[in-house]
Order: structure tokens, then C-alpha cells, then sequence
């Protein structure tokens, strides 16, 4: 398939521009590194057979980017090789400095399982409405796939575009300035680049839920795909329903194009929905 790369800038997504279009395609790199690392996990998690001691003592496992079949992981191989890592006691992250993509799970959502025993209502009794919709999502195959798109999508775009992340974050270290990964922006979160790796989890998560994809609302999304989620409430809670708005229209704008726009998605999120334990007080 024919790749391009358009850059728009029109007055309602300037904040965006330059914007990669068109998706990867990394399902089937996605379904492996989900295999190798995590469905004998979330089987077992499943099954309420993850302790403490089982938690603490699983062992690092590390691939090289040359164990990935599709054609676009191919070219950003060839481009800039990494090593895949999964590692359940640190975030998830494309890291262009050190090489290396980070996949991981919530710790703390693993932790709160087994402090609970697995007890959905007693968990339910001490977590907001939201907060419980949200973790029980957690430690899913379709939350880790979307996750796992997010990050792959970074690493393909940087290698394929001109190392368009690498060159911001060399400059953020040489002037001793992370800011500088937020383009001038509120939150990173608003950026265009990740937008772009939001857009693959989303494209992951239909093709798990394809069947049901037009009864699904858009807070069913964020739910599914706690990334959005926690995106919504942070930027709400640090910057105001403005720039809210602004984030959910370039993503919803982009789910159109990319036909991710389910029939029940045209609207923004009622916030509320999403963050009740922050309105109560």
C-alpha cells in the first residue's frame, strides 16, 4: 500500500499541524507482542491466580524490532532498530533516546486486585463510579492492544518521518527543557503526534469491538481505552473545558477520516461521566 504524509494547517488544527496522516498497519505485530508478553498474564489474572510474590518476581522480557512481520515495522527497522521490552513496573513509552519501547500494565490496578482478592464488589465499594469502570478495562486484551498500537505507532512514525520525535526530544535535553515536547502546547497530549498514536489504540479497539461498534458512545471508547480517559480528566481538570473541546474535536475529526467514527461518537464527552469523584467535591 501506498504511504503518504499530509500536513495540515487550517485555522481549526494549527495546534495540530504538521498531523501524519493514514494509520500503520501493525495488527499483526500487535497480536504477537501481546501473545509473547501479556495473554498468559491477563489468562492467569483472568483465573485470580496472580499473588504478590508472582507480581514482584516476573522477569523483564526483551525483543528486538527485527522479530516484527509487517511491512511498516520493516522499514522503521531497517531505519532505527529498538528493543522491545516488556517491564510491569514501569510506564509504557516510546523512549527515541535510549532505543527502546516500553510496554507495560497498571501497577497499580494489579496491586488493588490482589489487596481485594478479586472482589469486584468490594473493589466497586472503594472506587468512584468512573475510576471502577475505568480498571476493570485495565488488565484486558483490548486495553493492552491499544496500548501496544500507541507506542508501536510512535516508533514507526518517528523512524519513518524524518525522526521527528527523536529531534524534539535531543532538543528538550540539550536546553534542559521537557516542556519543549509539548510544541508550545497546554499538555503533550494535544500534540499531533500523539493524537496520531491515540488514532492507532482507537483503531485497535474497533477491530476488537467491530461488531458492536456503532451501539458503542464515545465515553464507551474512553472507557474501553483508559488513555483517552485519563487524557480528558487531565486536560479538564488542568486547562478548562475549552481546551477540552479543542482536543476532542481534532480527535473526532480525525476518527471521521480514518472511518473510527462510530454512529453513537458524534458528540463530545460529557466530562461529568468521566470524572464524578472530581465534581463531588
Amino acid at each position: 500500500m501506498k504511504r503518504y504524509k499530509s500536513f495540515i494547517a487550517d485555522s481549526e488544527s494549527d495546534f495540530l499541524s504538521p498531523i501524519l496522516e493514514n494509520t500503520f498497519d501493525i495488527n499483526k505485530d500487535v497480536d504477537y507482542l501481546y501473545n509473547l508478553f501479556f495473554k498468559e498474564f491477563v489468562n492467569d489474572f483472568n483465573n485470580k491466580k496472580i499473588n504478590l510474590s508472582y507480581f514482584i518476581l516476573l522477569d523483564k522480557i526483551k525483543v528486538k524490532s527485527s522479530i516484527l512481520e509487517t511491512e511498516d515495522a520493516k522499514k522503521a527497522h531497517e531505519i532505527n532498530p529498538i528493543m522491545i521490552i516488556r517491564n510491569l513496573s514501569y510506564g509504557a513509552g516510546y523512549d527515541s533516546l535510549k532505543s527502546n519501547i516500553n510496554l507495560s500494565l497498571n501497577k497499580k490496578t494489579i496491586l488493588l486486585f490482589i489487596k481485594y482478592k478479586y472482589d469486584l464488589e468490594l473493589i466497586k465499594d472503594n472506587l468512584s463510579i468512573s475510576n471502577f469502570k475505568s480498571i476493570i478495562q485495565e488488565i484486558t486484551e483490548h486495553r493492552i492492544k491499544s496500548m501496544i498500537s500507541h507506542e508501536l505507532s510512535h516508533w514507526i512514525s518517528d523512524s519513518l518521518y524524518n525522526s521527528h520525535l527523536t529531534s524534539l526530544a535531543l532538543l528538550a535535553k540539550q536546553n534542559k527543557n521537557p516542556e519543549l515536547m509539548k510544541l508550545d502546547k497546554e499538555n503533550i497530549n494535544l500534540t499531533y503526534f500523539e493524537i496520531d498514536a491515540q488514532i492507532h489504540g482507537i483503531k485497535n479497539l474497533k477491530r476488537q469491538f467491530k461488531d458492536e461498534w456503532d451501539l458503542m458512545t464515545l465515553e464507551d471508547v474512553f472507557f474501553y481505552y483508559n488513555n483517552l480517559k485519563n487524557t480528558a480528566q487531565d486536560v479538564w481538570y488542568n486547562y478548562g473545558k475549552e481546551t477540552l473541546e479543542i482536543w476532542e474535536k481534532n480527535l473526532l475529526k480525525r476518527m471521521q477520516r480514518e472511518g473510527l467514527l462510530g454512529k453513537k461518537m458524534n458528540h463530545f464527552v460529557n466530562i461529568e461521566t468521566l470524572t464524578e469523584d472530581l465534581y463531588k467535591f
